[in-house]
């Protein structure tokens, strides 16, 4: 694993692929180059025994890739995933994802 940091302010549009913006800033996530995944504890648990060790672990072990398609059934929060072509493994459409309070129409996938 290679780290990198990046200014927020300029790769912004990276940012809305996980529901964040600068606002959110510090954000920490993992790019595999096909997903972003976000590291979605308060960073301060960054510094808690075993925490960031399982945030790369699961790069690796496929858990975040899963939790990217799946959703993560331990969040917190909730979030309706939009996908295309009316199937739940349809190509993704993340301009369309909604949060718990939003509702879901029949035209959504």
């Amino acid at each position: 694993v290679k780290f990198l940091y990046a200014d927020g302010t300029k790769f912004v549009h990276p940012l809305q692929h996980i529901h964040k913006t600068v606002k959110d800033l510090p954000v920490l996530a993992i790019d595999s180059f096909k997903h972003l995944y976000d590291f979605d504890h308060p960073l301060d648990d960054i510094n808690k025994e075993g925490v960031f060790q399982t945030f790369i672990n699961d790069l690796f072990n496929s858990q975040h890739h899963e939790h990217f398609h799946r959703g993560n059934p331990n969040a917190e929060t909730c979030t309706w995933r939009q996908t295309g072509d009316c199937r739940a493994t349809g190509p993704r459409e993340p301009h369309a994802d909604k949060g718990c309070g939003e509702a879901i129409t029949e035209s959504s996938s």
